[in-house]
């Protein structure tokens, strides 16, 4: 495919527009291959070295060995950022990202996130995501990568109770992680909120394990709908536990 980086970078660009963004993307871009000879020099010896195992320090818990992409080589990319270690432990610790005792982590405020909206937070390497439901106005929570292509999915647009991934544009449910569109199939963790005052608490330490009851617009059995009147939606209630 033509302008593959430029379609999963901006998805909603149309696909007449990709040419004119690349000339804009391009002095960003990493220099082509010039054969195919040159990718499978640095893919397969990166394959081998990924499937080692990985090895870190004992005390510091720093990677001493371990995979190693093929992009690690490439001269043409900026160098990759540091690894965070005990500094970023500290910061973490010092802004309230790091889990109690029961796995309650401070999110964010509440003002952080308008209804219909969704917010980014990490502990750790870990990434995370909170909602604001407009129609119910809860709080609610799930993993920020997409189970499919494992891109942020607070860089995803939210409508109704969806999140869209903004990469290959697959869809969830938010309340129960439950995969709406393709190519999305795999559910999405989601975990559990509470409000105390202004600030979202989120329990990270408990994933896929939320039970989610709310109210969902359906249509109810033949037997309802003779009750409440033909072809009427009905209320139904959904208890999802995994």
């Amino acid at each position: 495919m033509h302008y593959h980086v430029e379609h999963h970078m901006f998805p909603m660009v149309p696909y007449y527009n990709l040419p004119k963004l690349h000339e804009v993307l391009k002095p960003q871009l990493p220099t082509p291959y010039g054969s195919i000879w040159e990718v499978y020099c640095e893919m397969i010896p990166a394959l081998l070295k990924q499937g080692r195992p990985h090895k870190a320090d004992a005390a510091t818990g720093e990677p001493v060995e371990g995979p190693l992409y093929f992009t690690d080589k490439r001269k043409d990319l900026p160098p990759p950022l540091p690894s965070a270690g005990a500094a970023q432990a500290e910061r973490d610790r010092k802004a309230g990202l790091t889990p109690d005792e029961h796995g309650w982590v401070a999110a964010c405020e509440a003002g952080d996130v308008p209804p219909g909206e969704v917010e980014r937070f990490d502990v750790g390497p870990r990434t995370y995501c909170v909602y604001h439901a407009a129609d119910d106005g809860r709080f609610y929570a799930t993993a920020g990568r997409c189970t499919h292509g494992a891109a942020l999915l607070a860089d995803g647009l939210v409508t109704d109770n969806l999140i869209e991934c903004p990469k290959h544009n697959g869809c969830f449910d938010f309340k129960t992680g439950l995969p709406k569109r393709l190519p999305v199939k795999t559910r999405i963790a989601t975990f559990e909120t509470r409000l105390e005052g202004s600030t979202v608490f989120v329990k990270v330490g408990d994933g896929k394990h939320l039970q989610v009851s709310y109210d969902e617009e359906g249509h109810g059995d033949k037997e309802a709908g003779a009750k409440a009147g033909e072809g009427a939606p009905q209320k139904k209630k959904v208890d999802v536990s995994w």
